[in-house]
């Protein structure tokens, strides 16, 4: 079984044995960094952070033709090859200046020392990145907080770019909500159409049971390109739709009390109806079959019997809402309870 090397010079002298055995290969020279010839480097995008931006690497291909100096990449050794850890724009455009015939040795590698979380932090922290934008960093954040780290601690870790401190444990917070985001939403951010910021507040919103955030983020695109602007504002946000207070429920036991008060009026209201019924007996006799016309009585009421009486009445007129313990007469339709929540469990 071939020697398996764990670093670049364990590789170089691997190579460097194998040559001098006659074997044709390719050998890694050393320069205080390794130079490694770009045949033996591994690029694999999707371990990086960011996306690729196609127009970097074509501007450092065409910076390596004309020989300018590039900082050395770091790297690890897998299954005898050099695999990218951080540096990928570099060694993807080194890969493209040779394809395109530009000669060079190759590019000088490091070996990367630390772990899965230690290469996320190098990215999000080295000065010879591209700027991470805030959705790779969302997404850098979750990786992190899915390996046990606490937003205290990646924020310990993680400088702002100007060099001006540390980043805090609620910016972290802010940024994993953002990492929730929906592939559209994020597409959106990176697209420069909303402020990541805004998408934050759409999907804090969301969770309240407001819109849905990636519907909510185009309609405000759709209100900015409206007044001619680009991207969204926090001012093209819809104001927040007020509910009307749901109307007092009616109890049993507050009717019976209610009407056990009222009682004091039944005397007059039956010594009026009984005068209608006279008067109207005495002045025509209804014919068999016919419908006695409705009239209008003048009562005499205490006006706080009558303000009790109308609150009364309110609340009969008012929706029944179900009963708070589930023995109301809207419980049949209490399964719909558990579809209302849109909050989802933080990664």
């Amino acid at each position: 079984m071939e020697k398996q090397a764990t670093s670049v010079r364990q590789l170089q002298e691997l190579l460097a044995a194998k040559a001098k055995e006659g074997d044709n290969v390719i050998t890694i020279q050393r320069d205080r960094a390794h130079v490694c010839p770009v045949e033996l480097i591994d690029v694999y995008p999707e371990r990086n952070i960011r996306p690729i931006d196609h127009n970097t690497v074509r501007e450092y291909a065409d910076a390596m033709k004309r020989g300018d100096s590039f900082p050395a990449i770091q790297v690890k050794v897998e299954g005898n090859r050099i695999v990218v850890v951080h540096g990928y724009h570099r060694a993807l455009a080194a890969k493209l200046a040779v394809k395109e015939g530009h000669e060079m040795a190759g590019l000088k590698i490091e070996d990367f020392k630390g772990n899965s979380a230690d290469a996320i932090y190098l990215m999000l922290n080295s000065e010879n990145s591209l700027a991470v934008d805030a959705v790779s960093r969302a997404e850098a954040y979750l990786k992190l907080h899915n390996q046990n780290f606490t937003n205290k601690q990646i924020a310990d870790r993680c400088g702002k770019p100007d060099g001006s401190g540390k980043r805090t444990a609620e910016h972290v917070a802010q940024m994993l909500l953002l990492a929730q985001a929906e592939e559209a939403a994020k597409q959106l951010v990176r697209d420069g159409k909303i402020m990541a910021t805004t998408v934050i507040e759409l999907i804090r919103d969301e969770k309240k049971g407001g819109p849905q955030h990636v519907e909510a983020a185009l309609a405000m695109i759709a209100q900015a390109e409206a007044q001619g602007r680009q991207r969204a504002m926090p001012k093209d946000k819809p104001a927040a739709r007020t509910s009307t207070p749901a109307a007092p429920k009616l109890k049993i036991k507050e009717v019976r009390t209610h009407l056990a008060s009222l009682s004091s009026l039944t005397p007059s209201l039956r010594a009026a109806l009984d005068e209608h019924a006279m008067n109207s007996f005495t002045a025509t006799e209804a014919k068999e079959g016919e419908d006695t016309p409705d009239v209008e009585l003048q009562v005499s009421i205490p006006a706080s019997k009558l303000a009790e009486l109308v609150a009364l009445l309110e609340k009969t007129e008012a929706p029944e809402q179900p009963e708070e313990n589930g023995t109301g007469a809207g419980n049949d339709d209490q399964h719909d309870m558990f579809n209302t929540s849109r909050e989802q469990a933080e990664a």
